[in-house]
């Protein structure tokens, strides 16, 4: 069993900066977005609001550890799932 490979698999130790740098990005534009949309608290979320969360979640994991996922990409889901909200 190669040790290396199950911690890392095809990608080397530097993309662990570059996960950790997509990490925060989408982080920020998640917690921008949800203070755009006004809503506080976890009491105050209507189902409609909650899937919201949760497509915008899904969104932004991809391009957190995919290379191939640019942050692009999770930008227009963002712009569609806001437009449609």
């Amino acid at each position: 069993m190669d040790w290396l490979e199950l911690l890392f698999g095809d990608e080397d130790a530097n993309f662990l900066l570059e996960i950790a740098l997509r990490s925060v990005i989408m982080f920020l534009l998640i917690f921008l977005g949800l203070r755009v949309a006004g809503r506080r608290g976890v009491r105050q979320l209507s189902i409609f609001e909650l899937l919201i969360i949760i497509s915008l979640g899904s969104a932004a994991g991809d391009p957190m550890i995919y290379k191939e996922i640019g942050i692009l990409n999770s930008l227009v889901a963002f712009a569609v799932v806001f437009f449609v909200y």
